[in-house]
């Protein structure tokens, strides 16, 4: 259930791009697995403050209907949770 360099394409998104990991959850009533996480991975010099990084990360979230967006170089780690109108940064897990 967690998929690494997962195509977009692969949840019927208009994207060529790919996501580093992708988390996925069962849903019964549907009988489907659904994507639950996007994790942006980068090297740990990579600061994940940088805005294009979190742009990035996002916008894959939000074509695949993602709760939640997990940032990492490694060392740090970054999470936003949906909250129905943006994506809100928590200060834990």
């Amino acid at each position: 259930m967690i998929r690494t360099e997962e195509s977009l394409r692969h949840y019927q998104c208009e994207s060529k791009r790919r996501a580093d990991i992708i988390a996925e959850g069962f849903r019964e009533k549907s009988n489907q697995y659904i994507p639950l996480a996007v994790v942006e991975c980068k090297a740990q010099s990579v600061s994940l403050l940088n805005e294009y990084i979190t742009w990035q990360a996002m916008d894959y979230a939000d074509m695949l209907g993602c709760d939640y967006v997990f940032l990492t170089n490694g060392y740090n780690m970054r999470v936003a949770k949906w909250d129905g109108k943006l994506y809100q940064w928590l200060a834990d897990i």
